[in-house]
C-alpha cells in the first residue's frame, strides 16, 4: 500500500510540475499567447498605453484614406479604448478598418472595455459599432452636447444632436448595447461644466428616427468630468474655449472645413495620472484651443507622454502648448495621413517621437514604478515584443539612450570608451559647448566628450614578483587624479579592481591570493570633473612571474 501511495504521489507531482512549466515557459504549445502576455505585469501601478496601428485587413483602398485614431489604455486588467478609428475608407471596402481594429483588440486579450470618443468626427468614432458588437462595452464616454451645440455638417441638416444619438444607437445595436452606460463628459472648468438637457430633444422631429437611442440616453446617461480605468485616473480639463461655426469661416478650405475646425477645437482634453507620471491627450484640438489651454494651465500641463493632436497636421502642434506639456515621449496616430512633419518637428524638440503610420507597428508605453519602457508589436499579434527598445534612439536628429533593460538614461553615461552627457527632462545627448557643474565641456557632433579630455594612457615601468606578492610601478599619466589597479588570472580574462590610489601614487604592492599562481595586471588613470568620473585608457596587461 505504501509503494502504491508513493507511485501515485510521484505521478501527481509530475503532472503539477508539467502544468507549471507550461505556464511559465514562453513559446510552449497550446495557450502560449496568453502565457506570453502575462509575463509583463499590468496590475497595481503598472500601465500600458497602446498607439494602435490600423492597417488594411482586406480589400483595396486608396493610400490617402484616413484610418484615424485608436489608443488603448490597460491598467489592472481593465481597458479603455480612446477613439475607434474610421469605419471604412471607401464604400466598397467596409471590412478594412472594422475587422482590423476588432482583431487587434482580441489579440491583445480584450473581452470587455470602456470606450471614450474625443469628438464626433468619423475618423475617431467610425469603428464604434463593430467594437460594441464584439466586446462588452461597460461605459461609453461621449462629449457633452453643450461643448459643440452649434455644429452642423455642410449642405445637410445633420446636427451634433443627430451625430450624438447615432453613436448611442450604434452602442445599442451592439450585442451588449443595453448593458452600456452613457457618460457625457465636460471639462472641470467653471462655465464649461454645465450638462446639456437631453430631454429637450424628445420633440425634435428630425431626431424621431433615433427615438429609441434618445430615450436610452436620457434614461441611462449621466454626466462626469473624470475617466478612470483600473488604477489610472483621468481628469477632463478641456476644451476651455467657447466656439461658434461662424468663428472659423475664414479657415474654410484651409487644411479642413469650417465645421471641421469647429468640431476639432471642441475635442475632449484629458490628463491621466500614472502614479508620478502623466499622459496628455487632446483629440484633434488645433492652435486656437492649444493657446487657451496653455494660457489657463501653464506649466501644470506638463506631462511625460502625449498623443499628438490632430494627426500632426499643421493646424496643431504649436510650440505654445508643447513648451508647457514638454513631453518626453510622443506618439502620433496619423493612420492614413502619412508623414506629418509639423507634428514630428514640433514634438521631437522635446523628446522621443513615433509616427504609427510611418513605423507600421503598434507602439506600447509600459509605465511601471514611475519608469517607462517602449515596446513595439512588430509581429502584429497584439503582444509587445519580448525586448523593449534599447540603445541609441533617434528622434528627428536628436538622440536618447536606453539601457539594456529598456530605461531612458540621463546625466553622464560611459558607453564603451566614450563619455556622453544626456541632459534635460528627455535625456537628449549634448553636442557642442556646455557648462556642466561649473566646468566648460565640449562634445563632438556625435555627442562624445572631447573636453576636458580623459587622462593619458598609463605605462607600466616595471613589475617585480615573488611567490607571495607583486609590486607594480608606472609612469605618471597626464590628467590623472587617481589610479585604478585591476587583476585577472588570464590576459583576456575578467579583470577585477583590486585598488584605487591617489594621483600621487606611482606603485602598488599586491599580495597574491593563491601562493605561487601567476596573475595579469593593468592600470588606468581617472579624474573627477563636472560631476562625473572620466576614465583613461588601460595600460597593456603585464604578467607576474
Amino acid at each position: 500500500m505504501l509503494n502504491m501511495f508513493k507511485r501515485f504521489f510521484s505521478i501527481i507531482t509530475i503532472i503539477v510540475l508539467s502544468v507549471s512549466m507550461m505556464t511559465i515557459l514562453p513559446g510552449v504549445t497550446g495557450n502560449s499567447v496568453a502565457a506570453t502576455k502575462k509575463t509583463v505585469d499590468t496590475t497595481g501601478n503598472s500601465v500600458r498605453i497602446y498607439g494602435i496601428y490600423m492597417k488594411r485587413a482586406s480589400g483595396k483602398a486608396n493610400p490617402s484614406d484616413a484610418y484615424g485614431d485608436a489608443v488603448l489604455i490597460e491598467s489592472d486588467g481593465k481597458y479603455l479604448l480612446m477613439d475607434t478609428g474610421a469605419s471604412r475608407p471607401v464604400k466598397d471596402s467596409m471590412k478594412i478598418y472594422e475587422s482590423n481594429l476588432v482583431d487587434t483588440l482580441k489579440k491583445m486579450g480584450v473581452e470587455e472595455l470602456d470606450v471614450y470618443i474625443s469628438h464626433l468626427h468619423k475618423d475617431h468614432r467610425g469603428g464604434l459599432k463593430p467594437v460594441c458588437q464584439n466586446f462588452k462595452v461597460n461605459n461609453l464616454y461621449l462629449p457633452d452636447l453643450n461643448l459643440c451645440k452649434d455644429y452642423h455638417t455642410p449642405n445637410t441638416d445633420k446636427t451634433i444632436n443627430a451625430l450624438y444619438y447615432e453613436q448611442v444607437d450604434k452602442a445599442l445595436q451592439g450585442i451588449n448595447g443595453r448593458n452600456t452606460r452613457i457618460i457625457n463628459l465636460v471639462p472641470d472648468v467653471p462655465g464649461k461644466n454645465t450638462h446639456y438637457d437631453y430631454s429637450s430633444d424628445l420633440d425634435k422631429p428630425e431626431l424621431q428616427r433615433l427615438s429609441e437611442a434618445m430615450n436610452f440616453a436620457i434614461e441611462n446617461a449621466e454626466g462626469a468630468s473624470t475617466v478612470n480605468v483600473g488604477n489610472v485616473k483621468g481628469k477632463v480639463i478641456g476644451p476651455v474655449g467657447t466656439y461658434t461655426m461662424k468663428q472659423f469661416a475664414s479657415q474654410d478650405g484651409a487644411a479642413g472645413s469650417q465645421e471641421g475646425h469647429y468640431l476639432n477645437n471642441t475635442s475632449l482634453v484629458t490628463m491621466f495620472d500614472l502614479g508620478k507620471m502623466k499622459y496628455f491627450t487632446g483629440g484633434d484640438i488645433e492652435k486656437i484651443e492649444e493657446g487657451k489651454l496653455a494660457a489657463r494651465y501653464g506649466k501644470s500641463l506638463s506631462a511625460d507622454i502625449m498623443k499628438v493632436s490632430h494627426h500632426g497636421i499643421s493646424t496643431s502642434s504649436s510650440d505654445t502648448i508643447l513648451s508647457k506639456v514638454s513631453p518626453t515621449w510622443s506618439f502620433n496616430c496619423n493612420n492614413g495621413y502619412g508623414s506629418k512633419n509639423t507634428g514630428r518637428n514640433g514634438h521631437s524638440k522635446y523628446g522621443y517621437y513615433y509616427g504609427v503610420e510611418n513605423g507600421k507597428h503598434t507602439i506600447i508605453f509600459q509605465v511601471n514604478d514611475n519608469r517607462v519602457r517602449i515596446y513595439k508589436d512588430t509581429n502584429d499579434n497584439g503582444i509587445p515584443d519580448e525586448r523593449p527598445v534599447t540603445g541609441w534612439v533617434s528622434s528627428n536628429g536628436r538622440y536618447q539612450y536606453y539601457s539594456g533593460s529598456g530605461y531612458l538614461q540621463k546625466g553622464w553615461a560611459q558607453l564603451g570608451s566614450s563619455k556622453y552627457y544626456l541632459g534635460g527632462k528627455s535625456g537628449f545627448r549634448y553636442t557642442g559647448k556646455h557648462k556642466i557643474s561649473g566646468v566648460n565641456c565640449s562634445f563632438s557632433s556625435s555627442g562624445v566628450l572631447t573636453k576636458p579630455g580623459k587622462p593619458s594612457k598609463v605605462k607600466i615601468r616595471s613589475m617585480k614578483s615573488t611567490k607571495k606578492k607583486v609590486k607594480i610601478k608606472w609612469r605618471k599619466a597626464s590628467g590623472a587624479g587617481k589610479y585604478e589597479v585591476y587583476r585577472a588570472t588570464s590576459s583576456k580574462g575578467q579583470y577585477m579592481k583590486v585598488a584605487t590610489l591617489k594621483g600621487s601614487a606611482r606603485s602598488y604592492t599586491n599580495t597574491k591570493p593563491v601562493y605561487g599562481k601567476r596573475y595579469y595586471y593593468k592600470v588606468r588613470g581617472t579624474k573627477s570633473t563636472a560631476g562625473t568620473t572620466i576614465y583613461g585608457s588601460f595600460s597593456a596587461a603585464k604578467r607576474s612571474k
